[in-house]
């Protein structure tokens, strides 16, 4: 009898793709050309019966893999896996501070940032946007009155904001001069 892969449990947020076939037993996952693969190798994987297998997924992009399940008798099975992208967010801005002039190049980090994202900073443009990974943006402030705002980053029709996570400061042009006695 061919292998059979009843399903595969692609709801989980733990990271643990489940799936359920005959005569499974202690299999681990790889992935090439964006598939996943399921092989035999009991260190690496959870089996919670012989019909039921648990393995963390490889690292990938969002978007569907076939998952393919391979008896040590050579019978496979094959279904499909969706995986799905981290919501947008931002983690942090440095520095977090810089002059009402704007010119300060700042560093946003975070998850599913991608090209062509925008970044307002209290609500206006920044300029010189630099998405340098997934999780990384620079770009140039622009000129604003004193105080803390907004940095939003918005990547499509999403958009992300971390409240109070740059501060605009006046420069301090003026030197003091020392009183001569």
């Amino acid at each position: 009898a061919a292998a059979v892969l009843a399903s595969v449990d692609s709801t989980a947020d733990d990271g643990y793709l489940t799936t359920t076939a005959d005569e499974l037993v202690g299999f681990f996952a790889s992935s090439r050309s964006g598939n996943l693969q399921i092989h035999r190798a009991a260190r690496t994987a959870r089996s919670d019966a012989w019909s039921s297998i648990s393995v963390v997924t490889p690292e990938h992009g969002p978007g569907a893999v076939t998952v393919t399940v391979t008896n040590p008798d050579g019978r496979s099975a094959t279904s499909t896996f969706t995986y799905t992208a981290p919501p947008l967010a931002i983690t942090a801005v440095s520095p977090s501070a810089g002059p009402t002039a704007g010119g300060t190049e700042i560093t946003i980090t975070g998850v599913s940032f991608q090209n062509g994202a925008t970044v307002t900073v209290g609500g206006t443009a920044a300029t010189n946007i630099n998405v340098v990974s997934s999780t990384a943006i620079t770009a140039t402030t622009p000129a604003h009155a004193a105080g803390a705002v907004d940095v939003v980053v918005t990547v499509g029709s999403t958009s992300v904001t971390k409240s109070a996570a740059f501060t605009y400061v006046e420069a301090s042009g003026k030197r003091r001069r020392s009183a001569r006695h």
